[in-house]
């Protein structure tokens, strides 16, 4: 999957077009762009969900908080190293025990650091133009 459109804030409808040279495919679909804080206290939710041992659970999700507090505060740094600091803390504490829980997690927070990064990146060239 490759993500080739950033979206503005808000709700949009999409269609997803797959050709393979002779057949092509629509899946016409509604997809909301959020903003950072959201998505991340979104992460928050499936971490609390799920089965992992509360004792692992509790400082992830104060970390989690933490970054969803600097991003609301505009500390886009501060809250992408906290997000690098949970990857972390969730491939050292929780994968050994919990794979998939881990593999779940990390892959959330992966998916909110490539929508800022799409962001940044087509905030770049608009002041480009």
């Amino acid at each position: 999957m490759v993500v080739t459109n950033c979206l503005d804030l808000g709700c949009h409808s999409v269609v997803l077009e797959v050709n393979n040279g002779r057949l092509t495919s629509r899946c016409p679909t509604n997809v909301c762009a959020i903003v950072a804080s959201e998505a991340v206290e979104q992460c928050i939710a499936l971490v609390d969900g799920t089965n992992v041992d509360r004792k692992n659970i509790r400082p992830l999700i104060a970390t989690l908080k933490a970054v969803s507090a600097a991003f609301d505060r505009g500390d886009t740094i501060p809250a992408m190293n906290g997000m690098d600091a949970f990857q972390n803390k969730v491939a050292a504490q929780i994968a050994p025990a919990n794979p998939n829980e881990a593999a779940s997690f990390i892959a959330s927070i992966q998916r909110i650091l490539d929508g800022i990064n799409c962001t940044a990146v087509v905030g770049a060239a608009a002041g480009q133009q």
